[in-house]
């Protein structure tokens, strides 16, 4: 398979251009015999033209990029180019749902979600502790090992401030976790500190701390024992518990909620994106009675294709709602422009 990427803007601009070189370079790094030009390439498979609005005619098998269809010309300009190219390939599902229910032929449009750059790793959430550690064990510290037992150190770690953790941080660290331990109070590191951490955890059943209230006022999330002074500042803490279980159970639901999200977009990589369209520019080849052009992938990994099949269509209703925004967009750029 050849393909020429073709891109109307300068690689060095932003999103276009970044787009057409992570796609070209994900598709060398599979195989593909692949360039970027600014005009289509008649040698090539395909030409995949990043964007739609610039796509003037046929070349050889020709694909477009479609962003987003904000107003009444855009669409009228993509259904008058329908015959011209092969598929329209969105960047949602939600995209290609709506140009269906706009008139488009249903085989020839379809969808691959964006990629990532895989650069941005979830930070640990910093577990704040400021307190010192008692002989009659009144802060019931050794808690946070049972439950550090059951939660995963690479989304939580650990800062703690106040002489008598030193066990305990021996214990927290032959765990994996991160520990900054400061065995003595600074004032001026104690403020910085406060300000740094994600949650103020409190395990203690004496009252209550400072700590708690100097987290509140800098707007910081809180876990703290349900007693004492705690449960005046009923609207403020967020996270109360009374047993290790339930202690769990809080840390447990926030550590689902990140690995949740990053997860979200685990597939959603550049090698993904370029899979996805290889996957498509086969059956478009195929199609074409040109089975001997396909490149196959079948040994590739690949997490996101049989999403296609899975999307459900729009109500009338919803497409109606669409074109009246498409119409409202229109007339208010136009009232703009003068």
């Amino acid at each position: 398979m050849k393909v020429r990427i073709v891109c109307y803007e300068n690689l060095d601009g932003w999103i276009l251009g970044k787009f057409a070189t992570k796609l070209n370079s994900a598709l060398q790094s599979i195989g593909i015999d692949s360039d970027i030009g600014n005009t289509p390439d008649n040698t090539a498979d395909i030409n995949h033209h990043i964007i739609y609005l610039d796509f003037s005619r046929r070349s050889t098998l020709d694909t477009v990029m479609v962003t987003h269809v904000d107003f009444v010309n855009k669409l009228k300009l993509l259904r008058d180019k329908v015959d011209a190219f092969e598929m329209a390939i969105c960047m949602s599902s939600d995209t290609m749902q709506k140009l269906i229910g706009f008139g488009l032929p249903k085989e020839k449009v379809n969808y691959v979600n964006p990629a990532h750059d895989e650069t941005h790793k979830a930070k640990k959430l910093s577990v704040g502790i400021f307190s010192n550690v008692y002989e009659d064990h009144r802060k019931n510290e050794n808690i946070i090992v049972d439950l550090s037992k059951k939660i995963d150190p690479t989304i939580f770690s650990y800062t703690i401030m106040g002489s008598g953790w030193e066990g305990i941080r021996k214990q927290l660290s032959s765990l994996n976790f991160d520990v900054s331990y400061y065995s003595k109070f600074d004032k001026d590191l104690y403020n910085k500190l406060i300000y740094e951490i994600d949650y103020l955890l409190y395990v203690g059943n004496d009252e209550g701390s400072m700590s708690v209230l100097d987290a509140l006022a800098a707007g910081k999330s809180t876990i703290v024992s349900k007693q004492g002074f705690h449960l005046d500042l009923n609207d403020g803490i967020e996270h109360f518990f009374n047993s290790l279980s339930e202690l769990e159970i809080i840390f447990l639901d926030i550590e689902k909620k990140i690995k949740k999200r990053t997860a979200a977009v685990f597939a959603w990589t550049w090698k993904d994106y370029a899979l996805e369209h290889i996957y498509l520019w086969n059956q478009i080849l195929n199609k074409n009675q040109l089975r001997n052009k396909t490149f196959d992938i079948s040994k590739e990994k690949f997490r996101r294709i049989n999403k296609k099949e899975k999307t459900s269509k729009y109500s009338n209703l919803k497409i109606f709602k669409h074109i009246v925004i498409l119409v409202k967009n229109s007339l208010l750029r136009r009232i703009r422009l003068g």
